[in-house]
């Protein structure tokens, strides 16, 4: 599996669980160290961060390895919490 987080023009920063909070370089602000040894785990259904004004979160997964939401649909918005799928066993 890989997220992406990208953030949009006016997206001020990001904070994730792991590093805190990530800004654009010029910024000045902490330094996200992306080569760091250890992986970052998470419990299901944990926060992993968030954006401060919004923005998109890509998911990747192998293929056929997740069932997705029959209710979701090009467009749509999907809130904190909210199921989006699951996973296949495999």
């Amino acid at each position: 599996m890989a997220v992406i987080l990208v953030g949009a023009t006016f997206v001020g920063s990001m904070d994730t669980v792991w590093a805190g909070t990530v800004t654009p370089a010029h910024r000045r602000a902490i330094v996200w160290d992306q080569n760091a040894a250890q992986p970052v785990v998470l419990e299901r259904g944990a926060e992993m961060g968030r954006f401060n004004m919004g923005s998109t979160v890509i998911l990747l997964f192998a293929r056929d390895r997740v069932r997705w939401s029959d209710v979701l649909c090009p467009g749509q918005a999907v809130r904190v919490g909210e199921r989006i799928g699951s996973t296949l066993a495999g």
